[in-house]
C-alpha cells in the first residue's frame, strides 16, 4: 500500500517538474509546447486526484477552488490561476509533501543555473535586447535564455532562494555570499535588472537575520504580505496625489503610473476581466492578481497565502518563512510571483490546507 501511495505522486511529479522545467527554459502562456503540456500534464493530475481517497473537507475545499478558477480563466482567459490552485490541490493529495516542493527548488537550481552558464559561454542565444528606459538609454542587457532581462534577473534570485531552501542548515554564509556575488555580477552586467540586484541583497540579509534575530524575522513574516499589498494598493492609488509615490515611480521604471492606470481602466469585479492591451507591463503582482481574478478569488488567495504563512511562523519552519518573504516582496514589481513554477512557495499553501483540512480517509 506504501508503495503504491508513493508511485502515485509519479502524476504530481510529472506535473510540477514538467512545468517547472519549461519554465527554467524561459517559456510562457505564449508558448505551444507550455500551453500544450500544462494541458497534458493537468489531465494526468487529475487522474492522481481520482486515484487517491479524500475526506470531505478537502474534496469540497478542491472542489470549489477549481470551479472559481475555472469561472476566472473563463472571464481573464488567463490560465495561471487554475494552474495555482491545481499545484496548491497536488501538494494536497500527495504522500511526500516536503519532498516534492525541495526537488521543484533544486530543478530551479539546477536546471536555471546551467542554462545561465550555457548562455554566458555563448553556447546558446544570449537574447540581447537594446534598452531605452531613459536612465538606461543606449545600454545592452540579456536575458540569458529567460525570455527577457527582467524574467533572467527574477531567475537568478529564485536560483540563489533554492540554494538556500536545499542547503540552508549547511552552507556557510561565506558560501552563500560567494554564490550572491555571482548573482549580483549577472544582474548588473547582463540582466540590468536592479530589482534582482536589490533582492539578492535583501535575502542575504534576512538570511542573517533568520540566523541571529528569531523574533524580528518572525515577525517580518507575520507583517510582510498584508504589508505587500497595502503598498501596492495604496501607491497605485494615491500615484497622483502624493509627491513620493511619483519618485518612487521614477525609481521603478514607471510600475507605480501603470498599476494606477490599470486600477482605472479595470473596475471592481467578482471574478476578474479579460486584460488584453499592454498586460504584459502591468508588473504588480498584486495589483494583476486583483485586476484579472477580481475580489472573490484575489482576496482567497491573499487571505490563504497569509495564513499559511503564520501557520509556518508558528511551526518555525524557517526557510520556508525565508523564502515566502523574499517571493511576497518580489510580488510588489513581478506579475510572475502568481505562478507556482516560478514562485514555489504558493504550494506551501498545499502544506498549510492538508494539516487544516485533517488526512485522507
Amino acid at each position: 500500500m506504501i508503495i503504491l501511495k508513493i508511485k502515485s505522486d509519479i502524476f504530481v511529479d510529472v506535473y510540477l517538474f514538467g512545468l517547472v522545467i519549461l519554465k527554467c527554459f524561459g517559456m510562457d502562456s505564449t508558448d505551444s509546447i507550455y500551453t500544450k503540456s500544462t494541458v497534458i500534464f493537468s489531465v494526468l493530475l487529475l487522474f492522481f486526484c481520482l486515484m487517491n481517497k479524500w475526506n470531505k473537507q478537502k474534496f469540497i475545499c478542491s472542489m470549489a477552488m477549481i470551479a472559481f478558477a475555472i469561472c476566472s480563466t473563463i472571464m481573464s482567459h488567463r490560465v495561471t490561476v487554475l494552474m495555482t490552485f491545481i499545484s496548491i490541490i497536488a501538494i494536497m493529495q500527495c504522500n511526500q509533501k516536503m519532498e516534492t516542493i525541495k526537488r521543484v527548488a533544486l530543478i530551479w537550481m539546477t536546471v536555471a543555473s546551467f542554462r545561465m552558464l550555457l548562455a554566458y559561454l555563448g553556447i546558446i542565444d544570449r537574447q540581447q535586447q537594446m534598452l531605452y528606459e531613459v536612465r538606461n538609454a543606449g545600454h545592452i542587457a540579456y536575458g540569458f535564455g529567460f525570455g527577457n532581462k527582467n524574467q533572467f534577473g527574477i531567475a537568478i534570485v529564485i536560483v540563489l532562494l533554492s540554494v538556500i531552501y536545499i542547503f540552508y542548515d549547511k552552507i556557510k554564509f561565506l558560501y552563500l555570499v560567494i554564490i550572491a556575488g555571482i548573482g549580483l555580477y549577472l544582474s548588473y552586467m547582463y540582466a540590468q535588472c536592479t530589482t534582482a540586484m536589490l533582492l539578492v541583497l535583501f535575502t542575504l540579509l534576512i538570511y542573517e537575520i533568520s540566523k541571529y534575530a528569531e523574533k524580528i524575522f518572525y515577525v517580518i513574516g507575520k507583517l510582510v504580505i498584508p504589508g505587500c499589498v497595502f503598498f501596492s494598493f495604496i501607491t497605485a492609488i494615491f500615484y497622483n496625489k502624493v509627491s513620493i509615490f511619483n519618485y518612487i515611480n521614477s525609481l521603478s521604471t514607471g510600475r507605480i503610473g501603470l498599476a494606477n492606470a490599470f486600477l482605472k481602466k479595470y473596475p471592481i469585479s467578482l471574478l476578474g476581466a479579460d486584460i488584453q492591451i499592454g498586460s504584459a507591463a502591468l508588473d504588480n503582482g498584486y495589483v494583476l492578481l486583483y485586476c484579472t481574478t477580481g475580489i472573490v478569488i484575489s482576496m482567497f488567495f491573499i487571505y490563504v497565502y497569509q495564513k499559511t504563512m503564520a501557520w509556518m511562523c508558528e511551526r518555525k519552519m524557517k526557510k520556508e518563512v525565508l523564502i515566502t518573504i523574499v517571493f511576497a516582496i518580489l510580488g510588489i514589481s513581478e506579475g510572475g510571483f502568481l505562478n507556482p513554477f516560478m514562485n514555489y512557495s504558493i504550494l506551501f499553501i498545499g502544506l498549510y490546507l492538508s494539516q487544516k483540512l485533517g488526512q485522507s480517509s
